[in-house]
């Protein structure tokens, strides 16, 4: 199930020009009619940890395109990736943990992502 609020504040807050639901089939049929292959896409993010759709995200890189997963999969998890491709198109897979030094600056913007309850609330 994907959750329309969270892609509204993912386009809010710069982080998408577009996203699709990694629960549907084909991934990459979803992307080619808004980014033709070649040349593909330069940035993308994966938030689900599934391999399929890690795998899906990969192949609809460009030339010297960049994937990055926040959160991996289970240990011992493989992806499928066709290797001449990733390889000849100078693509990247690139995992992040815990997030990086952007929020250190005082840049992220916090606000527009965390929700405070009250303790009866719950």
């Amino acid at each position: 199930m994907f959750f329309e609020h969270r892609r509204e504040l993912a386009v809010e807050l710069g982080g998408a020009h577009f996203s699709v639901e990694g629960s549907q089939p084909d991934v990459p049929e979803q992307i080619r009619p808004r980014v033709p292959l070649p040349p593909g896409l330069m940035n993308a993010i994966d938030t689900t940890s599934d391999p399929r759709v890690i795998g899906e995200m990969i192949e609809c890189l460009g030339t010297r395109g960049k994937a990055v997963s926040i959160g991996p999969p289970s240990p011992g998890t493989k992806i499928e990736i066709e290797v001449f491709s990733h390889l000849n198109l100078g693509r990247e897979y690139l995992g992040s943990t815990q997030g990086d030094s952007y929020r250190r600056t005082g840049n992220y913007p916090f606000d527009g992502l965390i929700t405070y309850y009250d303790a009866e609330d719950f």
